[in-house]
């Protein structure tokens, strides 16, 4: 599932920032949903259960960290791949991220867009993968259907010699 018609979610609080990913996204195939606080993102991600989302850790009122976790929590929400965008990763950022759930990323500021869209594309190629691996296990689970097949059918219907 590659940028065409995949939905990310930019959740950034810098409007200039947000406006400019939303035109590249948008450029590059994607189906952008914006939002410019945690708790926007919040409900923007489990009403519309983006593909991708891009999320700035530092927040006004919620921080991305604690976002993640709470979408981490959620049935609807828990496998939403999340790329971090942040001015500054240490240590104590990654452990936290790493704690609310899979699919984490991080972009320090600045960044290339095209590289965040490189990752974008990059993280809906895995997940894909990941859903096709999932199918053809369950399939390879499923019991082999036995059929009786008749020996002979009825008597207008058996093969005879010419």
């Amino acid at each position: 599932m590659q940028a065409s018609h995949s939905k990310v979610l930019v959740v950034e609080d810098d409007t200039q920032i947000l406006l400019g990913l939303y035109k590249r996204l948008t450029r590059a195939g994607f189906d952008v949903l914006a939002a410019s606080c945690g708790h926007a993102a919040i409900e923007c991600a489990r009403t519309y259960l983006p593909d991708v989302m891009t999320l700035d850790v530092r927040l006004p009122d919620v921080d991305g960290i604690e976002v993640a976790s709470i979408l981490r929590d959620g049935s609807r929400t828990a496998r939403i791949p999340i790329v971090f965008i942040t001015a500054k990763v240490d240590r104590d950022l990654r452990d936290a991220a790493e704690e609310a759930g899979r699919h984490r990323f991080f972009i320090r500021k600045p960044y290339d867009p095209e590289l965040l869209i490189q990752l974008l594309n990059s993280m809906l190629a895995r997940d894909e993968l990941a859903g096709i691996q999932q199918i053809s296990k369950a399939k390879r689970r499923q019991p082999v259907a036995s059929h009786d097949w008749p020996t002979a059918g009825p008597p207008e219907t058996q093969w005879r010699p010419f």
